[in-house]
């Protein structure tokens, strides 16, 4: 009986190595692919039938360096200038000059000066640079050409204090359980950004690698961060069950609602620069599953550990009985839960919102909006496939537990 903890964890480790290996097999086709592409045409020199000499795709890319803040002066601006020269008058001073040095890359200790208007570009009124700052430079390489401008703060060494931060506040409240948590979820980001993400890129069906790549997630992260013991086991078929009917209410929904995938800026980033022909719709269907992953469980194992322990203060008690107490404390998960669910999606979208409600628009306005249409079909689906799975675990726990099966007397433990 003991196999049925470990199988499930060796069937995911096992996924998670054919995908990568798969991933890895897919890369050389498609650049196979781009580079016959590239050279259909040309003739032994290189040069195609309408042009001298082919253009080196290495010429146009982007490179993100890491700079310093030497010193920021103000400035007359350009417009501010021909005043002067026109009207004799003193000059304002609304643009400044930022004098940079490169921490890194291969312009490590140049210096460059750049021109700034915080009147069109407002986010340098927000940032109030000063010597010192670290910022973002990036390199937009043209036709083999320089043009660099700061895009950003640097936040990255900010932001690993905080992940210091979270990871010693698990470790210290958690303790081991604290440790099977961050295992899991480094596993879970491995697979989402060496798995998923380059084999929905490679043109794999986006629904078809959430599922697999979603369980792949979900076995390890579930043992390293509950246990590995019957208890998790038995939250992990509640889980899968849950994951199961949350994907099929999405598809239902995006059918229903006539989604498309389409609704976020950044979509149509993704689509032009990746050169590939992506289905945005069964990508916006698998983002509502690999979603619903982390909020299933919690209450599947939450249910379980109930079912547990009272069957343990009274083992006579039957499955109906036994159902019922657990579902008292499972009602308490859906409705915190759900609000939960709610709040959290309002405030990803509550800046556009507001410049919507400012503008007089309507409830049904603002819905019928793509962007926001996602956001409350993703509230509903994710809610409902919650809703759903809290009895789907518990009935199973119960029947379990209450069995008088021999087989299931380890599980019980």
């Amino acid at each position: 009986m003991r196999k049925f903890i470990f199988l499930p964890l060796i069937l995911s480790l096992i996924w998670i190595l054919s995908f990568v290996v798969v991933v890895n097999a897919q890369q050389e086709p498609f650049n196979e692919l781009e580079n016959a592409e590239s050279q259909e045409g040309t003739d032994d020199q290189g040069r195609t039938d309408d042009q001298e000499s082919t253009e080196n795709p290495d010429d146009n890319k982007k490179i993100t360096y890491k700079a310093e803040v030497l010193s920021v002066e103000k400035a007359a601006c350009e417009d501010e200038m021909n005043a002067i020269e026109e009207e004799g008058k003193d000059p304002s001073q609304s643009c400044l000059k930022i004098k940079t040095k490169i921490l890194n890359g291969k312009l490590k200790g140049s210096e460059h000066e750049f021109d700034a208007d915080p009147r069109v570009d407002i986010l340098y009124n927000e940032w109030d640079l000063e010597p010192g700052d670290k910022v973002v430079v990036t390199d937009y390489q043209i036709e083999g050409e320089s043009n660099l401008q700061i895009t950003e703060l640097y936040r990255a060494s900010s932001i690993i204090w905080f992940v210091i931060i979270y990871v010693v506040l698990v470790l210290l409240v958690g303790r081991f359980q604290g440790l099977g948590s961050l295992v899991g979820l480094g596993i879970s980001i491995f697979v989402l950004l060496e798995v998923i993400i380059p084999m929905t890129l490679n043109g794999w069906n986006p629904l078809l690698v959430s599922i697999l790549g979603g369980m792949a997630v979900l076995l390890p992260s579930i043992y390293f961060s509950h246990g590995f013991n019957y208890k998790t086991t038995i939250a992990l078929f509640g889980t899968t069950l849950g994951l199961i009917v949350t994907g099929i209410l999405a598809a239902v929904a995006l059918e229903a609602v006539h989604l498309t995938g389409y609704g976020a800026e950044e979509t149509l980033f993704l689509v032009s620069g990746s050169g590939q022909s992506l289905d945005m719709g069964s990508i916006l269907l698998a983002s509502i599953i690999i979603g619903g992953i982390g909020l299933i469980d919690d209450v599947t194992v939450g249910q379980v550990a109930v079912i547990r322990e009272i069957y343990f203060e009274n083992k006579d008690i039957d499955a109906s009985r036994l159902y019922q107490k657990a579902m008292n404390v499972g009602k308490d998960h859906i409705a915190s839960m759900v609000n939960t669910l709610f709040l959290a999606y309002a405030a990803a979208s509550l800046p556009l919102v507001m410049v919507l409600v400012d503008q007089g628009a309507a409830v049904g306005d603002i819905a019928n909006i793509e962007s926001f249409a996602e956001e409350i079909i993703r509230t509903l689906v994710a809610s409902s496939g919650l809703v759903l799975t809290v009895p789907i675990t518990t009935l199973l726990a119960a029947m379990i537990y209450t069995s008088k099966n021999p087989m299931y007397e380890n599980v019980k433990k």
